[in-house]
C-alpha cells in the first residue's frame, strides 16, 4: 500500500457523450469491444469497478410545462407509440418550432426501451439534429435515460468513431446524440463492428433538409444510401411537410382488421418519410392558445454590426418607444460573435433605469432577471450570420413562452437588408402561411412590373409585420424592406408567371404571340418555353397544373402548333424548290424553330398521335 501511495486511480465512469477506457502509464489500452479494468496490485487501494465505459446520465430538473402544452405532447406521444407499434417503419410529425418535439421524441424513446430492456437483445438508436440544436436536444433525452439506457454523444473525430465502437459493444441499451455534420463518424463506427441494423432512428429538425443544410438532406432524405445502414424504425419530427401530398393521419396510414376492430396494420407507407401521424400547424396552435403570432418590427436605427458603434446610439431611446407602444416587456438580443455581454448591459442598465424595471434586455438564452415568469417577448437581430433556422428555434421557445402576450416580436434594423431576409425566412419556416404569402408576393411582382406596396403585400404578410408609428407612416419602409427581400429571393419562374397572369387580366383568354411583352420582358417568349418543357417532360405538374389555371392548354397548344410549324414548313418547301429535308436545330427568319417542330412531328407520327388531317 505504501509503494502505491502516490498512484492515483481515476476508475469512475466519464460523462456521457465522451465515453472513454481507463488508462494508466506503462498499460496498454483494452482492445474495443472488450473494455477491461487495469490489473494493478490492489493490496490497500480501494478500486471501485463501475462500468468502464459510460455513466448514466445525471438529470437535470425538467421544465416546467404549461397544462395544455402538456396535454398536446401527450397525444403526440400517443400518436407516435401508436405508429411504433403498428411497425410503421417511417413516420413524420409535424409541430411548430417550441412544441417540444425532444420532449415528445425522449418520451416515445423511453417507452420503446421500456418495452425491450426486458429482453437480452442489444438496443441501438440514433437522434439526429442540427448543430445549432444539439445542447437543448441532448438535454432532454438525457432526462429519460437510465435502467440501462445510456446516451452519449457523437464527436465530429476519429476519437469519436473509436469511443462509439466501444460503447456499442458494451452498452446493451444506447442512444447516440449526433449532428447531421457529424453523421459519418458514426456510421464507420457501425461499419468497422460490421453492424448494419439499427432500431429507431429519430430526426429533429428535419425540415433544415428543405434547406440549404446539405448534412441535414443527405441524412433525411437518403440515410440508408449513404450510411450502408438499415434503420427498423424512423421517426422524422419536422416544422412542416417534409412532401407536397404526404399521407395524412394514423388512421388513413392504417387500417382496422375485419373481425379484430382493436389490430391495425399498415395499409399506406407514405413518400420518403412516412406518412405524418401526427401534425399541429402554427395557425392551429394559436388558435388552441398554446403560441402566439409572430410579428416583424423595424427599428428607426441603422446598424453597422456593431451594438456599441455610434450608428446604435439610439437603439436603447427605440427599445424604450416600442416598450409603450407594443408592451415589449424582456428583449433577447442575438449578437454577432464578436459582441460583448457588456454592450447589452449597457443597453439593460438604461432599459431599466427609465422604465423602473418594467422593460429589459438580455444576451439571447439568458433568463431576465426580476421579470414575470412569461419571460422574454421580443428578438432583436444583430447577427447577420447567423442561421434562419437558430432564429425559427428562438421564436418558437419564445411563443410558447409568452402565451399571455398578444405577440412576439422579431425587432431588424431599418438598414439591413441581410437581417431583413434572415427575419422573413425564420418567420416563413415557421408559419406556413408566411411562406404561401412571400410565394403570392414574388407573383405580384411580376403581375405589377415594380415594387411592392403596403396595399399590394398578401394579407398574412402584413399580418406578420407590426408597424409602429401614429397612422401607420412606417408601413411605406415595412413594405420597402419587404418587397427587396421578396425581389431577391423569388423564384424567377413564380415572377414570370405574374406576368403571365397580368396579360390574361388586360387581354382575356387569348393566345399569346410569340411578340407579345409585359412590362418589357418577353412574355411570348417564355409562353414558348413553357410550352416547349411541357412537351417534352420538363416541366413539373406543379407548374403544369398552374399554367392552365393561367389560361394556356397544352391540348390547344398543340394545335396551334402544328399549325404554325406547317405554314413555316410550307414557306420552307416554296424557298428550297420542295426540298422537304429540314435540319436539326433549324430556326425560320421568324424566329420559329422548325427542325425541333420537324423532330416532333416524326415522333408524334410514329406513336400515332397525329389526327388524320394533320
Amino acid at each position: 500500500a505504501a509503494a502505491h501511495a502516490s498512484l492515483s486511480l481515476n476508475l469512475a465512469p466519464p460523462d456521457v457523450g465522451q465515453p472513454s477506457v481507463p488508462s494508466s502509464t506503462g498499460l496498454e489500452p483494452p482492445t474495443i469491444g472488450e473494455p477491461a479494468v487495469p490489473e494493478l496490485p490492489t493490496r490497500g487501494v480501494r478500486i471501485l469497478r463501475q462500468p468502464p465505459l459510460v455513466q448514466e446520465t445525471q438529470k437535470s430538473a425538467p421544465p416546467v410545462i404549461p397544462p395544455k402544452l402538456a396535454a398536446a405532447q401527450k397525444q403526440a406521444v400517443k400518436k407516435v407509440m401508436d405508429a411504433l407499434k403498428v411497425g410503421l417503419p417511417k413516420a413524420t410529425v409535424v409541430l411548430p418550432m417550441g412544441f417540444g418535439d425532444g420532449v415528445v421524441g425522449s418520451q416515445a424513446l423511453r417507452k420503446m426501451w421500456n418495452k425491450r430492456r426486458k429482453s437480452n437483445a442489444p438496443f441501438r438508436a440514433i437522434v439526429l439534429m442540427t448543430d445549432a440544436m444539439q445542447s437543448s436536444t441532448e438535454a432532454q433525452y438525457k432526462r429519460v435515460s437510465g435502467d440501462g439506457l445510456v446516451t452519449m454523444r457523437q464527436q465530429a473525430n476519429f476519437a469519436g468513431t473509436d469511443r462509439t465502437a466501444s460503447a456499442l459493444t458494451t452498452c446493451r441499451g444506447l442512444v447516440v446524440m449526433c449532428t447531421y455534420s457529424s453523421l459519418r463518424y458514426f456510421g464507420m463506427a457501425m461499419r468497422r463492428l460490421q453492424m448494419d441494423t439499427l432500431d429507431l432512428a429519430f430526426f429533429e429538425l428535419a425540415h433544415a433538409a428543405l434547406g440549404n443544410d446539405t448534412d441535414a438532406h443527405a441524412a433525411v432524405f437518403e440515410f440508408q444510401e449513404k450510411q450502408r445502414l438499415n434503420v427498423l424504425q424512423s421517426l422524422y419530427f419536422s416544422a412542416r411537410s417534409l412532401e407536397k401530398n404526404p399521407v395524412q393521419g394514423f388512421d388513413n396510414a392504417t387500417m382496422m382488421v375485419p373481425g379484430f376492430p382493436s389490430y391495425r396494420v399498415v395499409s399506406q407507407q407514405g413518400g420518403p418519410c412516412g406518412p405524418e401521424v401526427f401534425a399541429l400547424s402554427a395557425e392551429t396552435s394559436q388558435r388552441m392558445n398554446l403560441t402566439v403570432p409572430l410579428r416583424l418590427v423595424m427599428l428607426r436605427v441603422d446598424a453597422d454590426g456593431q451594438l456599441d458603434s455610434s450608428l446604435w446610439n439610439g437603439l436603447p431611446k427605440e427599445l424604450l418607444r416600442l416598450h409603450r407602444r407594443l408592451g415589449i416587456r424582456c428583449i433577447e438580443i442575438m449578437q454577432t460573435a464578436e459582441g460583448a455581454v457588456e454592450d447589452v448591459a449597457a443597453i439593460d442598465k438604461v432599459l431599466r433605469k427609465k422604465t423602473g424595471g418594467a422593460c429589459c434586455a438580455v444576451p439571447v438564452g439568458t433568463l431576465c432577471n426580476g421579470m414575470p415568469e412569461e419571460g422574454s417577448d421580443a428578438l432583436l437581430l444583430q447577427d447577420p450570420d447567423a442561421s434562419a433556422t437558430q432564429v425559427m428555434q428562438i421564436l418558437g421557445r419564445l411563443a410558447f413562452r409568452t402565451a399571455r402576450q398578444d405577440a412576439v416580436y422579431l425587432l431588424v434594423a431599418q438598414s439591413s437588408q441581410r437581417l431583413a431576409e434572415l427575419a422573413l425566412a425564420a418567420l416563413s419556416e415557421h408559419d406556413a402561411r408566411v411562406q404561401n404569402a412571400v410565394f403570392a408576393a414574388g407573383i405580384e411582382v411580376g403581375r405589377l412590373g415594380r415594387a411592392l406596396r403596403w396595399r399590394d403585400l398578401p394579407v398574412d404578410l402584413q399580418q406578420a409585420a407590426a408597424p409602429t408609428e401614429k397612422g401607420g407612416v412606417d408601413k411605406k419602409r415595412l413594405a420597402a424592406l419587404i418587397s427587396s427581400v421578396v425581389m431577391q429571393n423569388v423564384d424567377e419562374w413564380d415572377v414570370w408567371y405574374g406576368r403571365l397572369l397580368a396579360y390574361r387580366a388586360e387581354h382575356g383568354d387569348v393566345d399569346v404571340p410569340l411578340d407579345t411583352t409585359v412590362n418589357g420582358h418577353e412574355l411570348g417568349r417564355w409562353v414558348a418555353q413553357q410550352f416547349l418543357e411541357w412537351r417534352f417532360g420538363g416541366l413539373s405538374e406543379e407548374r403544369r397544373q398552374r399554367l392552365m389555371t393561367g389560361g394556356l392548354s397544352i391540348e390547344e397548344e398543340n394545335g396551334r402548333y402544328f399549325a404554325e410549324g406547317l405554314n413555316e414548313f410550307e414557306r420552307h418547301l416554296e424557298d428550297n424548290h420542295g426540298d422537304s429535308y429540314v435540319p436539326n436545330g433549324f430556326f425560320t427568319e421568324s424566329g420559329f424553330a422548325l427542325g425541333n417542330w420537324a423532330i416532333a412531328m416524326r415522333a408524334a407520327w410514329r406513336r400515332g398521335q397525329l389526327s388524320s388531317d394533320q
